[in-house]
């Protein structure tokens, strides 16, 4: 057996659980920023303030030098945009 898998999976490992906790807390944060500002009285600005602060994390993610930090911000920034827009009626059951 050689040793090279060894290494290879365990950087899998590392890779996929950064992914999955950007995940996490990006979904996290939409349902923060939901509940705090589904009832604001400029809905209007709601939307381009979330649409910008995920882009905004996205694209600081491809300014970082290590690839497991690039991987983090990328799918925080993405999962934070598609929780918000299409989470709604899910987070509606949860914070009435």
């Amino acid at each position: 057996m050689s040793e090279k898998p060894v290494p290879e999976a365990t950087e899998l490992v590392i890779l996929v659980s950064t992914a999955l906790l950007g995940a996490v807390l990006g979904m996290g944060i939409a349902f923060g920023l939901w509940t705090q500002l589904h009832e604001s009285a400029d809905g209007a600005l709601v939307t381009p303030a979330v649409a910008a602060l995920g882009l905004g994390l996205s694209l600081t993610g491809f300014a970082l030098p290590r690839f497991t930090s690039r991987v983090f911000l990328l799918v925080l920034g993405l999962a934070l945009i598609a929780a918000f827009f299409l989470g709604a009626p899910i987070f509606r059951t949860l914070a009435p």
